[in-house]
C-alpha cells in the first residue's frame, strides 16, 4: 500500500504527539516541523507511509537524544494488559469457541496504538469486540488452513497488545501448531521488541525473533535471512496490525491479516469503514 497525501498531515501529527510525549518544548517541536516541512518533496509516493516512519521517529530522537520515547508507555501497556490476562484466559476456556475469542482479544488489543493520533479504551474495545461483526471475517478459510498447515509465522505488532495476542498463540498451539512470532529489530513508536516478548513471557511459550525489520512494518525482501527463511517456508502467515498491512498487503503469498481500522486510508485500501474489525487472507 503506497503513500496517499493524507498520510503526510499524519506525519506532522506524529511530530507533535512524539515530541510531547519526549518532553520537547514547543521552540524544538516547531524545529521538527520545519524539518519535516522541507523533506516532504523528497518523499517518494510510491513507498509504504511506515516506510517514512524512521524518517519521522529519527527526527525527534535526533532533537531530544531519546531512542526510546515511548518505552515507559510501553511498559504501561504490557502491565495494564498483563492484569486483564488472568480473567480473559479464564473467558477464553470458558467460551463456546476459544479459536474465536482468543481471535476477537486479539483483535481488541490492536487498538492499543500510540502511532495513530488517537485515544483509547482497553476494556471498553474488548467488550465491543465481543459483539461486533467483523467487517471481513475470512475466519473459515483460516481453521481451514489451520488444519492442514503445521508452521505459522505470526508477525506481531505493538506492545500490550502481544499479551491479548498470546491467548490467541495458545489457543494455536492446543492444535499442535509450530510457531514463531517475528517482533521489531529495534524500538520504534510501541511497537514489539525482543525485550517487550521477554517481559509477558512470550518467549517461554514460543520461539520469538527479530524480523530486523528498522520500521513499524515488514518488507520482506529487506527483512533479516532468518526472518525470511521462516516467511517463505511457513504454511500460514498471521500479520497483526495496521504498519504490517501497509507493508504486506502487496506480497504475493497468502497472509492473514488482523487488525482494526484506525485511519481513514488504510479503511479506503481495504474497502471498509473507520474502526471496522478486519479478519481478511490476501493473495
Amino acid at each position: 500500500m503506497n503513500i496517499y497525501l493524507e498520510c503526510f498531515s499524519c506525519f506532522f501529527k506524529q511530530i507533535v504527539e512524539t515530541a510531547k510525549i519526549a518532553g520537547a518544548s514547543p521552540e524544538t517541536t516547531r524545529e521538527l516541523l520545519n524539518e519535516l516541512g522541507k523533506s516532504i518533496p523528497s518523499i517518494s509516493m510510491d513507498i509504504t507511509p511506515t516506510e517514512v516512519s524512521p524518517y519521522v521517529y529519527g527526527l525527534i530522537e535526533r532533537y531530544t537524544g531519546n531512542t526510546d520515547i515511548y518505552k515507559t508507555l510501553k511498559k504501561k501497556s504490557n502491565q495494564l494488559a498483563l492484569e486483564l490476562y488472568p480473567n480473559l484466559e479464564i473467558d477464553t476456556a470458558k467460551s463456546a469457541n476459544p479459536l474465536l475469542t482468543s481471535l476477537r482479544l486479539a483483535v481488541a488489543g490492536n487498538v492499543i496504538d500510540y502511532g495513530v493520533p488517537s485515544s483509547f479504551d482497553i476494556e471498553k474495545e474488548i467488550e465491543e469486540c465481543f459483539h461486533k461483526e467483523f467487517t471481513i471475517f475470512d475466519f473459515e478459510l483460516l481453521t481451514t488452513d489451520i488444519k492442514k498447515g503445521k508452521n505459522i509465522l505470526y508477525i506481531l505488532d505493538n506492545a500490550g497488545e502481544i499479551v491479548f495476542d498470546m491467548i490467541f498463540i495458545k489457543e494455536l498451539l492446543k492444535l499442535k501448531k509450530e510457531i514463531v512470532c517475528a517482533v521489531r529489530e529495534k524500538p520504534i513508536i510501541n511497537d514489539v521488541t525482543l525485550e517487550d516478548a521477554a517481559y509477558i513471557g512470550l518467549d517461554k511459550i514460543v520461539k520469538v525473533i527479530s524480523s530486523g525489520s528498522p520500521i513499524p512494518g515488514t518488507i520482506p525482501k529487506k527483512c533479516s535471512d532468518e526472518f525470511q527463511q521462516y516467511y517463505h517456508n511457513a504454511d500460514i502467515v498471521i500479520s497483526k496490525g495496521q504498519g504490517n498491512y501497509e507493508t504486506l498487503s502487496n506480497e504475493k503469498r497468502p497472509i492473514y491479516f488482523i487488525f482494526k481500522a484506525k485511519c481513514q486510508v488504510v479503511a479506503r485500501h481495504v474497502g471498509c469503514n473507520l474502526g471496522d474489525i478486519i479478519l481478511m487472507r490476501k493473495n
